[in-house]
């Protein structure tokens, strides 16, 4: 069993459970979240819901910074 740093629970990783990579859940989402978000890089794997998380969190802050950029109010 692999674990998530971000929760500590089980993060169900194909390749720690011995199958292959090409079948795992993450590679449904954009490569590198953690590193984007700034989380420290790690030899384990987040889980989906951390990384769901992430992904909203930084779609949302890119949307803010756009809207900035362009003169727009956030939110």
């Amino acid at each position: 069993m692999s674990v998530c740093p971000g929760c500590g629970k089980e993060n169900l990783c194909a390749v720690s459970a011995g199958e292959p990579a090409e079948s795992c859940w993450c590679l449904r989402l954009p490569f590198g979240l953690a590193e984007q978000a700034g989380l420290p890089a790690t030899a384990l794997c987040y889980c989906q819901s951390c990384l769901t998380t992430l992904a909203a969190k930084l779609v949302t802050e890119a949307s803010t910074e756009q809207k900035t950029a362009t003169g727009q109010k956030p939110g």
